[in-house]
C-alpha cells in the first residue's frame, strides 16, 4: 500500500469517526423532546418552578431588547388529559398556596417536594394565567428565556382530580440557533461519514492492484 493510500486510510476512518460524533450530536439534539422523566404527586397539582433557567430577572428592558425574544420550551405528555397553565411566580404560589401538590424546584437542583393542601380549585376560573392548555394529553410549553417577572408552570388534570402523572422534560433544540447547529451538524456529519468510509474504503480495495494505475484522491501518489 502506498504512501498515498496510507494517508487516505487514516483521513478517512478519522473523518467517518468525527462525521458520527457530529451527526449524533444533530441527531440527539434534533429528537431532544423525547428525553422526558416521569413527574407524578398523589395530590392535585405539579408545580415547575423555573426561575432559574428564564434568566437575569434584574436585566434592564434595554438589554432585555439586546438580547432578543429567546424562548424555552418544555414538553408535557400525559395519559389522561390535563391543564397547563403558565403564570407570574406571585399568582401561582396564591393559588397553589392550599392546594396538595409536587414542586419541582430548578432552582435547587430540581428538589422535589411534596406539599400537603386541602383545597381544589379550579384553574379554568382564574384569569391571571399569560397561557393554559386545557383537556391535552400532550402540548410544548414555552417560557421566555429572559423574562419580565418570574414565571411558574401549573398541570392539574383536567377534571380536578387528584393523582397528576406526567412526562416532563426540556426540548434543548429550542434554544437560540441550537436547532440550525443540531440541522447542520447531522446534515454535515452524514456527509463526512459517507466521504470518510469511501475514501477508507478506496484506500483498502486498492491495496492489490499491482501496478495498475488507479488515481489517489488525495493527490499524494502524484
Amino acid at each position: 500500500m502506498t504512501g498515498g493510500r496510507i494517508a487516505a486510510l487514516v483521513v478517512g476512518v478519522i473523518l467517518a469517526l468525527l462525521g458520527s460524533l457530529f451527526a449524533f450530536g444533530g441527531w440527539a439534539i434534533t429528537n431532544a423532546e423525547s428525553l422526558t422523566d416521569p413527574v407524578s404527586t398523589v395530590g392535585h397539582a405539579i408545580v415547575i418552578n423555573i426561575d432559574a433557567l428564564t434568566g437575569d430577572t434584574e436585566l434592564s428592558p434595554d438589554e432585555r431588547s439586546e438580547l432578543g425574544d429567546f424562548e424555552l420550551t418544555f414538553t408535557v405528555s400525559s395519559t389522561q388529559p390535563v391543564f397547563i397553565g403558565t403564570g407570574e411566580s406571585a399568582d401561582v404560589e396564591q393559588f397553589v398556596e392550599n392546594v396538595s401538590r409536587k414542586v419541582l424546584d430548578f432552582n435547587e437542583d430540581s428538589i422535589t417536594t411534596e406539599l400537603d393542601g386541602s383545597d381544589r380549585p379550579d384553574p379554568t376560573d382564574e384569569s391571571f394565567w399569560i397561557e393554559t392548555f386545557d383537556g391535552v394529553t400532550s402540548a410544548q410549553v414555552p417560557l421566555p428565556m429572559f423574562a419580565q417577572s418570574s414565571q411558574q408552570m401549573v398541570i392539574m388534570n383536567a377534571d380536578g382530580s387528584a393523582g397528576v402523572d406526567i412526562e416532563f422534560g426540556f426540548d434543548f433544540s429550542s434554544l437560540p440557533y441550537v436547532g440550525t447547529f443540531a440541522a447542520v451538524a447531522l446534515g454535515g456529519g452524514i456527509v463526512a461519514v459517507l466521504f470518510g468510509l469511501g475514501l477508507a474504503a478506496w484506500a483498502i480495495i486498492t491495496r492489490n492492484k499491482g501496478n495498475e494505475t488507479v488515481a489517489d484522491p488525495l493527490g499524494w501518489d502524484n
